[in-house]
């Protein structure tokens, strides 16, 4: 029964049949009302929360150019996440992230 259970959902979720690509990306709108949710997550006590949150605001583009002030705060307090406020910083501002010092 539990393999049931799990099988269904990942046919549910179509990452057994490989589907998943052909899923459109949210709606301006809800990624227009989900910035706010994540720049209070630059401050959970989560530091996969952080992460998470700053990599995502990134990912929204010049959408997020209201959380700069937030990343640029949150990459002082949390150097774990320094590195990832800086790319997202760069990805809004639409630059490229800066290359890795060798």
């Amino acid at each position: 029964m539990r393999k049931l259970l799990i099988a269904g959902l990942l046919l549910g979720s179509g990452t057994l049949m490989g589907c998943g690509d052909d899923i459109p990306p949210a709606p301006v709108v809800e990624q227009k009302t989900v910035i706010p949710d994540l720049i209070k997550g630059l401050d959970s006590q989560s530091a996969f929360g952080r992460r998470f949150s700053a990599r995502r605001l990134g990912e929204l583009g010049d959408m997020a150019k209201e959380a700069i002030p937030a990343l640029k705060a949150a990459a002082k307090k949390h150097p774990d996440i320094k590195k990832d406020c800086e790319e997202s910083i760069a990805k809004i501002e639409g630059r490229a992230p800066a290359a890795p010092a060798k």
